[in-house]
């Protein structure tokens, strides 16, 4: 998968959510922040 500058965001499952309120889609001109780490992942922790 490859995304560019102005892509839309692809949909994705997120099974916990860590803070806020789960978001059911995203909307258009709005920046979103989301983190992806692993507590296998030695420089993601």
């Amino acid at each position: 998968m490859e995304l560019r500058m102005g892509s839309p965001a692809p949909p994705i499952k997120v099974e916990n959510w860590l803070r806020g309120e789960p978001l059911t889609n995203f909307q258009p001109g709005k920046v979103y922040l989301v983190e992806f780490w692993a507590t296998w992942c030695g420089p993601c922790v």
